[in-house]
């Protein structure tokens, strides 16, 4: 862990679609006062298109998802874990085919894209046969590389 890393919130909610309120509502909490309105819906945002990914496509449905929000002076992070199969979708998923128009264009695939361009870092392990997706967002006087440690 980063020095100076508080763990604000640590919980486990069902790997179901309902899970998704619980997480952004946890987030919103404690982004308060830490980050913009505007990041803070990226965030929240991320994480819909991530924890439905988890429960729709990881076959994680009947396990748990695990949450760690933490702060440090320089941002907010949120650490989702699942049980469900080893994917990273930052390296994994195919790229969005942004040069054909919306009529060619399949439908779907925008959602990783989104969230990479919508966050501030983003990182990926697989660690005790789990998936390690980790969210982070800047404070307004930080600056990024785009990867998260």
């Amino acid at each position: 862990m980063v020095p100076d890393t508080e763990v604000v919130s640590r919980f486990k909610v069902p790997a179901t679609l309902d899970a998704i309120g619980a997480i952004q509502a946890a987030v919103e909490e404690a982004a308060e006062g830490v980050l913009a309105p505007a990041a803070v819906f990226k965030l929240t945002m991320s994480i819909e298109e991530l924890v439905t990914n988890i429960v729709t496509y990881g076959k994680a449905e009947g396990t748990d998802i695990g949450v760690v929000i933490t702060a440090t002076t320089a941002s907010l992070s949120v650490e989702l874990d699942d049980a469900g199969v080893a994917f990273d979708p930052f390296h994994q998923a195919p790229e969005p085919r942004l040069n054909e128009s919306v009529e060619d264009r399949a439908i779907g695939g925008l959602g990783v894209f989104l969230v990479r361009e919508m966050v501030d870092e983003v990182a990926y392990h697989r660690s005790a046969e789990r998936n390690h997706i980790r969210l982070v967002m800047l404070r307004p006087t930080a600056k990024s590389d785009g990867t998260a440690p």
